[in-house]
């Protein structure tokens, strides 16, 4: 969106490596040994995004993107979190 929007190139290839990271973290999460792994690839991603965007509304007060952005990443991060701690149980 803010690559069409304003002709960010660092956001394009910001949100394609963030994109292929949680592939990544997906494949990981469907193989038993490779379960935890996946998760905590997956709970990185959700919290830098989460931070990023933080900061992001801290400075700007927008609701839409970052504020929505960092809720759903810190809303992403819980859950990660729960998930980790019933694979430990």
């Amino acid at each position: 969106m803010a690559y069409k929007k304003k002709g960010s190139r660092a956001s394009l290839e910001a949100g394609a490596a963030l994109g292929g990271v949680l592939l990544a973290a997906a494949s990981l999460q469907t193989g038993a040994a490779t379960q935890g792994a996946g998760l905590i690839l997956a709970l990185l991603c959700s919290s830098a995004l989460a931070a990023y965007m933080g900061k992001g509304f801290a400075r700007s007060k927008k609701a839409w993107p970052h504020g929505a952005l960092a809720g759903f990443g810190l809303l992403l991060s819980g859950g990660y979190v729960a998930a980790l701690s019933e694979l430990q149980a």
